[in-house]
């Protein structure tokens, strides 16, 4: 994208650059996306949405990986192993190596040489890229919110319209304190982000002793896309930019784990007016109180020799009070439901109490940044 100068260059080599001077809010869009599934075409984006706390976390940032510290990471693991000989960057990172004049996949060849399966996999799941630049765009706008998972060909999750989980794009686009994250490879892509969505991660502004930060929550993509995202992030750390190694799982050690709170603007209030055909037919059994005895479990029988009421255990029901029986019914209604729901973010690798929002993360990790 021509003529588009950047406004800030951090310590790492990374671009910043201004969102909206490359690409303004399209509720249009974002309509049209939300249409697009049956769960979420009733919410009317323009009245759910809600404009982001004041931050600086919003723009367009032009990442380097280089994927060296890779190599010499495998590297030192291959150390590990007997082996006359080990494969150089290029065959690395093109994942061909040269043996007896043919090239055959350096995976192969690692299994030949008894690499362990463990290992294996962490080489599949390297970024093999060389030198290449990505861009991450953290956003407010309403299209890349509703978008997060419908831009992409790469991975899916809940939050695709046709899934019943993304009603909750609705909370989303209400959440002040919601911001998205989008991985890419070109600066063009903001413009029509159709398919080109790599990586994606909700990320949530939190302020920690009068510090805003920005916390991320799990990342979505494949292997490679998602390493790749957690790389930018780590780049960003000048301008409190979290990446994902700040957040905690249920292997960490609990003495590290921090639990980070920030208020939030509650729920999206969804009304509901609509017609329900309730189309059934219903046969089971059932318990009711018994006909006979009323449910008193005893009744009385007239004894004429005696002349008076004689008390006994109630034959129908065995002296239970209850009696079961079989209820029919064909239901074919038409009926009107008008209420009103409340609808939140979803749940993202934090837990959202309507109010507040509670994410855990790595204590000595945020101590090491807040001391920068």
């Amino acid at each position: 994208m021509k003529g588009i100068k950047s406004v800030q260059k951090l310590s790492s080599g990374v671009k910043v650059y201004d969102l909206y001077k490359i690409v303004e809010d399209d509720y249009r869009e974002a309509q049209n996306i939300m249409d697009n599934g049956k769960y979420t075409e009733s919410i009317h984006v323009e009245s759910a949405y809600n404009h982001r706390i004041d931050n600086d976390f919003v723009g367009v940032y032009e990442c380097v990986v280089d994927s060296i510290h890779e190599y010499n990471a495998f590297m030192d693991r291959l150390m590990l192993y007997s082996l006359d000989a080990f494969p150089s960057f290029e065959e690395w990172k093109n994942n061909r190596i040269e043996v007896d004049g043919k090239a055959i996949r350096l995976g192969k060849w690692l299994k030949r040489k008894g690499i362990s399966d463990t290992d294996i996999d962490y080489y599949s799941k390297q970024v093999r890229t060389g030198q290449h630049k990505y861009y991450l765009t953290i956003s407010d706008l309403p299209q890349h919110i509703v978008g997060m998972t419908y831009y992409s060909n790469v991975f899916t999750s809940c939050m695709h319209p046709d899934r019943t989980e993304s009603i909750h794009l609705a909370g989303a686009l209400h959440d002040d304190t919601l911001l998205v994250a989008y991985l890419h490879k070109d600066m063009d892509d903001i413009e029509d982000m159709d398919n080109k969505l790599l990586a994606r991660c909700n990320m949530r502004i939190v302020e920690h002793n009068g510090v805003q930060l920005l916390i991320p929550s799990r990342i979505y993509g494949n292997d490679r896309t998602q390493e790749i995202m957690n790389r930018c992030l780590s780049q960003l750390y000048d301008v409190n930019i979290m990446s994902y190694d700040i957040r905690c799982d249920d292997l960490d050690d609990d003495n590290d784990v921090m639990v980070l709170r920030q208020r939030t603007n509650g729920y999206y209030k969804h009304r509901i007016n609509d017609h329900k055909h309730l189309n059934e037919e219903i046969e089971r059994e059932i318990e009711i109180e018994c006909p006979y005895c009323n449910g008193n479990k005893k009744t009385n029988v007239w004894i004429e020799e005696a002349e008076r009421d004689v008390c006994v255990k109630c034959p129908v029901c065995d002296g239970e009070g209850i009696t079961k029986t079989l209820f029919r019914y064909d239901l074919d209604e038409m009926i009107e439901i008008d209420t009103v729901v409340d609808i939140g973010t979803y749940n993202d690798d934090y837990e959202h109490f309507g109010d507040h929002v509670e994410i855990k993360v790595k204590k000595e990790k945020l101590k090491e940044h807040m001391e920068r």
